[in-house]
């Protein structure tokens, strides 16, 4: 093949998979779209899992995207796509989050072939808190740099809040808090607006950081510590803009670098 192939043609194919000690047969759907100047294939997973199903007389499409590394895999990496008959806005979430269903939360998981979704009711949903759009977020006791005990988002009640998880180790972190978030601090911060900023760095490298660049908000210096495994962060920065009832209405790329400005204007009608 020495021309691009129509990337819009995917094809069924058969694969095996070794688990737990077992060879399985799977398959997928992938479709071609061009040769590397090496002759290596490329390749892309065109892979979904879709189901309907009616809850209280309502019909519901679900459709879950796994990730793509060697292979499609569902599990822990899944993305679920709620809509509804009733034309509500669509929900996105991730593994072991939360679909609202009639004014119910449900847990929703998936199998590592994407063949089995499954729904758990969690009646403290609210109380729990989430990492996901639309949810209270996660709540959390922490000491910070100054020595003050806080209840993250509780003491922070009528403010919207930048949650930010990052570490004097990435550059992104250091450029975004340096060039965006002091301009940001210095125009909204106050009764209105707070930054906590959690740092997975000894209190002493926080410190030097915080004093070098004059830094006015919260932060807190904790390591490896078990507010990242709440929040299951795994790269950084990661972030989350809170509004003053504590729930999360924006998060990740949403509210890097730039396009965060876009987001306080609609936030503080400017």
């Amino acid at each position: 093949m020495n021309e691009k192939a129509d990337g819009n043609q995917p094809h069924k194919v058969l694969f095996e998979r070794f688990i737990n000690g077992k060879i399985q047969l799977d398959s997928t759907w992938i479709a071609f779209y061009g040769i590397k100047k090496t002759d290596a294939l490329w390749i892309k997973f065109c892979e979904q899992t879709m189901t309907s199903f009616i809850f209280n007389s309502i019909h519901y499409n679900l459709i879950a995207y796994p990730s793509i590394t060697e292979g499609a895999k569902y599990g822990k990496e899944v993305i679920f796509e709620i809509t509804d008959s009733l034309g509500d806005k669509k929900q996105v979430f991730e593994y072991n989050q939360y679909a609202h269903l009639n004014n119910l939360y449900y847990h929703v998981s998936c199998s590592a072939d994407g063949r089995t979704i499954s729904f758990k009711l969690d009646p403290d949903a609210l109380e729990k808190g989430s990492t996901q759009v639309n949810m209270p977020a996660i709540p959390f006791k922490a000491v910070t740099l100054k020595g003050d005990t806080v209840m993250f988002p509780k003491d922070y009640n009528g403010k919207y809040i930048l949650l930010d998880f990052w570490s004097t180790s990435c550059p992104h972190c250091i450029e975004d808090i340096r060039n965006c978030y002091k301009n940001l601090y210095k125009q909204y911060g106050g009764d209105k607006f707070e930054i906590v900023g959690v740092a997975d760095d000894s209190k002493s490298k926080v410190e030097r950081f915080v004093s070098q660049n004059m830094i006015a908000w919260t932060m807190i210096p904790a390591p490896k510590s078990f507010i990242q495994k709440l929040y299951m962060i795994d790269s950084y920065p990661a972030l989350y803009l809170i509004n003053p009832d504590g729930v999360i209405i924006s998060k990740g790329k949403e509210l890097r670098k730039e396009k965060i400005n876009a987001v306080f204007e609609i936030c503080f009608g400017q």
